[in-house]
């Protein structure tokens, strides 16, 4: 059940400044989350439920709300904007996750975020020179602040409901972010054209630790910077031909729910958890024939450490770079295979909790298996629904 609501306006001034209003209101009052099956469930039923999480009650309840201006201004080729916005997130969580040193059937964990997001976007371009072979040059600025409010409390079938449900973490989370980037564009002949941009970003991650019931403060920060660029070149041979390369990198930091997995259970960040860096190298062709246009392209991603960043941060798993060289070498393809492959891996377990499943070829979704505490054991099936941002890192 998604029910949206959303309303946009614009007004034309007289000073040649346009300005934009947007307002968007969303929920989901109830997901279920059925999970995934353990081997004897997938063997006896694959279409049911997981019964972990059928008896803990996991399930997500979303209310978003979202606000923006935006007031800019084009003429004589040159431009500016300026746009500020606010977003406002409930999140109601039951998980299937047991608290630390718990073993109960229907006992697990319920977590509540309270989100606001404030955050500017400045933005302006111009021609470098005059005519039409001039470059263009475009830069602006991203700066963003969010805060959850995060709080988990044992759980007993989904909700707090008996005396021994009792709080867990309480602590707000707050990231910055600024990121100032440019752009230039050229075509210094009618057939060529030329393409340049880069960014640095700089993302604060702190915490700070309101429940201080254990006696340890796990208040601190996080600081992660990455520059990020790309380049591209276009050859126009033709409308019906046109050739082209493009190198970019790109950087992805874990998200404030993935920091907040620790294997202790405790407040704070995880430590252990980085970003991962992608470099891609595109080449292709599009063109236009009559009233039919075509693209074509093959590229290839080098993702650092994306096997081992991937793992963790969906399986709570921490394994080694020799691991992950492994699972790539016996069940990376680039197409799925007939027979369906399972890998076992083992690594530390980040979180104490698991989920299970089968399945074809680790180009695609990956469906796990933890069996143990500890160091636990994982069975990697592959479902046959394709995950091509997955499939890039290789």
């Amino acid at each position: 059940d998604l029910r949206q609501l959303m309303a946009a306006t614009d007004w034309s001034l007289p000073s040649g400044v346009t300005l934009a209003l947007r307002a968007a209101v969303a929920e989901t009052p109830e997901a279920l989350n059925p999970g995934a099956l353990t081997a004897a469930e997938y063997a006896k039923n694959r279409d049911s439920a997981a019964a972990v999480n059928v008896a803990r009650g996991a399930s997500r309840a979303i209310s978003q709300n979202q606000f923006s201006v935006r007031a800019s201004h084009d003429a004589d080729g040159q431009s500016w904007g300026a746009t500020a916005y606010v977003v406002r997130r409930f999140v109601d969580n039951p998980l299937a996750t047991t608290p630390a040193g718990v073993s109960v059937a229907n006992v697990g964990t319920y977590s509540t975020i309270n989100r606001s997001v404030t955050g500017v976007r400045l933005d302006a371009s111009r021609p470098l020179g005059t005519g039409s072979a001039a470059p263009q040059l475009a830069a602006g600025l991203d700066a963003q602040q969010s805060t959850d409010i995060r709080r988990n409390s044992r759980a007993t079938g989904g909700h707090p409901s008996v005396p021994t449900d009792t709080l867990l973490l309480f602590q707000d989370e707050i990231v910055t972010a600024v990121g100032p980037f440019a752009q230039l564009t050229w075509a210094p002949m009618r057939r060529l054209h030329l393409d340049a941009g880069a960014r640095w970003d700089q993302l604060r991650f702190a915490v700070q630790d309101h429940f201080l019931a254990d006696k340890v403060d796990n208040s601190g920060a996080r600081t992660m910077t990455a520059a990020t660029g790309h380049l591209g070149v276009s050859w126009s041979l033709g409308a019906w031909f046109a050739p082209y390369v493009n190198w970019s990198s790109a950087f992805e930091t874990p998200t404030t729910t993935e920091l907040n997995a620790r294997p202790d259970g405790v407040g704070g960040f995880n430590p252990e958890l980085g970003p991962q860096r992608v470099r891609t190298l595109e080449l292709g062709a599009r063109g236009r024939a009559g009233r039919a246009s075509y693209t074509l392209s093959v590229f290839e991603s080098y993702a650092d450490d994306a096997i081992i960043q991937y793992v963790k941060r969906t399986y709570n798993l921490l394994i080694g770079e020799r691991t992950a060289e492994q699972i790539k070498l016996e069940i990376g393809c680039a197409y799925p295979f007939e027979e369906e492959k399972i890998y076992e891996v083992k690594g530390r377990d980040l979180i104490r909790v698991g989920v299970v499943g089968a399945g074809g070829c680790m180009a695609f979704n990956w469906i796990v298996l933890v069996t143990q505490i500890g160091h636990s054991a994982m069975t990697l099936g592959i479902t046959r629904a394709a995950n091509i941002d997955f499939f890039q890192a290789f």
